[in-house]
């Protein structure tokens, strides 16, 4: 009779999932370098701004945020080439304006 039981055996089930496409974003630039000589050589203000933008880009892109980093990153490339554009009107008004200073010393009898 011991041989006629059937013990109760549960079932296994083996599921076998294909793994899908995986889309490789590459990480947005935070022009951390280009903000960091802006806010040395060229505008402080701007530079600061550019610099903090960065460091967000780089935040929201080491936590797989995409659309943060990519608006944050935008906003620190805007930064960045006005922190430009204004250093380099700036040093070319300075030159000018000091040759001008010179060049009027240089005529002025004493």
């Amino acid at each position: 009779m011991e041989g006629d039981k059937k013990m109760y055996q549960p079932a296994t089930n083996v599921v076998t999932v294909q793994p899908g496409p995986v889309s490789y974003q590459p990480p947005h630039k935070d022009y951390l370098i280009w903000s960091i000589i802006n806010l040395v050589c060229c505008c402080l203000p701007i530079g600061l701004a550019a610099i903090i933008f960065s460091i967000k880009t780089r935040d929201a892109t080491h936590q797989n945020d995409t659309f943060t980093a990519a608006k944050h990153s935008r906003t620190a490339y805007a930064l960045n080439v006005a922190a430009t554009v204004i250093g380099v009107i700036l040093s070319i008004l300075f030159l000018v304006l000091y040759f001008v200073v010179i060049f009027h010393a240089q005529k002025t009898p004493h």
